[in-house]
């Protein structure tokens, strides 16, 4: 089941904040642009943007049209689902509009920075409103930083398919020998899981395990917390778990890694 986010495409997005953004003199110290020249610099971007779409922003939906009203300083966004809406996955109404908050009151937004009203206008095939989602500058003064990354963080259904593409990356080259003290004998995605299997080269006394275990670790870690790819899902509410057996494939231990040891 195909889900989406509301966000613009960057390409777009960038283009609008250019298009609005003071000149390089008023930033030396002549006259800002008023809110109505840096609307009426949208409105002309947005313009000329209507000649270059639809854009395909995911696999379930597309922006068909841009809209800017300098009389109530409103840009409006319309788009398109490209899949019945029954099939869309659900989401709840209010982590869409913490997202659209948390995109439209970033550091270059259209809320924050140029104080204009930010509006999604998600229509499904048949032309019925599927979604609106609004965000207005004053909703910038209550995003905190904890509710900004919560924004960023991927749904259930998200998380699963991430993790299920992982495994399915993995999967058609195992089992394979990374070097020669450890192979990769399997992975195996689960609910809000993943699980690498390892292979050690050499054979261990059971009582070894705690050491060997202390010295991989923190390469385990490091790799998972500093890995914007592998972060997003462990803050997303997904586990890590590295097991590792030996030459003699005894058991030896186990690493899960999850959000709370990349914090700090």
């Amino acid at each position: 089941m195909p889900s989406f986010r509301f966000g613009l495409p960057c390409a777009v997005a960038a283009s609008l904040l250019v298009a609005a953004a003071p000149s390089p003199v008023a930033a030396q110290g002549a006259p800002a642009e008023t809110p109505d020249a840096v609307c009426r610099a949208v409105e002309a971007y947005a313009a000329d943007a209507m000649r270059t779409l639809p854009i395909r922003i995911d696999a379930a939906t597309e922006l068909v049209g841009v809209t800017v009203d300098c009389a109530t300083g409103v840009v409006t966004y319309i788009k398109q689902l490209l899949v019945p809406a029954n099939q869309i996955a659900p989401a709840a109404e209010d982590r869409r509009q913490l997202e659209h908050t948390a995109l439209h009151c970033g550091i270059d937004g259209l809320a924050s920075v140029f104080a204009m009203t930010v509006v999604d206008e998600v229509r499904a095939p048949d032309g019925a409103i599927f979604a609106t989602l609004t965000t207005v500058p004053s909703d910038c003064d209550r995003l905190t930083p904890a509710l900004a990354a919560a924004a960023a963080l991927l749904t259930a259904e998200e998380l699963e398919a991430r993790l299920a593409a992982i495994a399915a990356v993995y999967q058609p080259n195992l089992p394979v020998r990374l070097s020669d003290s450890l192979s990769l004998m399997s992975v195996f995605q689960g609910a809000d899981a993943l699980v690498f299997f390892y292979k050690l080269g050499a054979a261990y006394p059971p009582e070894a395990g705690p050491a060997v275990e202390a010295q991989m670790r923190p390469a385990l870690l490091d790799n998972d917390c500093t890995d914007d790819d592998r972060l997003i899902l462990l803050r997303s509410g997904a586990t890590i778990t590295y097991r590792f057996r030996d030459a003699n494939d005894t058991n030896l231990f186990a690493v899960t890694v999850t959000a709370a040891e990349c914090t700090g």
